[in-house]
């Protein structure tokens, strides 16, 4: 913990990063004042296993594609979560080997957006990046019907090349 000088009655912060320790559930104490009062059981924090990313796919996507994330450590809890771009979205537990994000709805259309996942929707750990675009919409089929094996035309907008 950070040492803090403040008079008592107007502290309203205290910030202090979580030593190594193994998951469990914590009771957490602090120590005021220079005759160091301890203010015991004040409150509890849960301590997680680190996950860890191996991959995801796809690198791109529309508005409601699904991207599986490879990884381990995943946890079946409400609080996880991806963001996409500037957009939260809720993980979807598949296994502690295996989750699942939507790009969402209200995610713009944008070349490359950051991928992050966070086990309280508070702090993020980049993995990577993903392409969203606009859905495809065809407008016209030419010819607008044909025999097997013959090549056709679409006309429409949000058309990407495919590698």
């Amino acid at each position: 913990i950070t040492s803090i000088e403040s008079d008592m009655s107007d502290l309203k912060l205290v910030s202090c990063e979580l030593p190594p320790t193994l998951p469990g559930v914590y009771s957490l104490a602090l120590n005021v004042g220079h005759d160091q009062e301890s203010l015991n059981d004040i409150a509890e924090i849960t301590v997680y296993a680190q996950f860890s990313v191996l991959g995801f796919s796809p690198s791109s996507g529309t508005p409601g594609t699904k991207i599986s994330i490879k990884g381990s450590n995943f946890l079946n809890i409400t609080e996880m979560c991806c963001r996409i771009g500037t957009s939260n979205a809720i993980a979807k537990f598949i296994s502690s080997e295996e989750l699942g994000c939507v790009i969402p709805t209200t995610q713009k259309s944008q070349s490359r957006v950051d991928l992050s996942v966070s086990i309280n929707c508070q702090d993020f750990v980049s993995i990577g990046a993903v392409s969203v675009h606009d859905r495809p919409a065809i407008s016209t089929v030419t010819p607008p019907s044909a025999t097997a094996g013959a090549d056709i035309v679409l006309k429409g907008v949000n058309l990407l090349p495919t590698s």
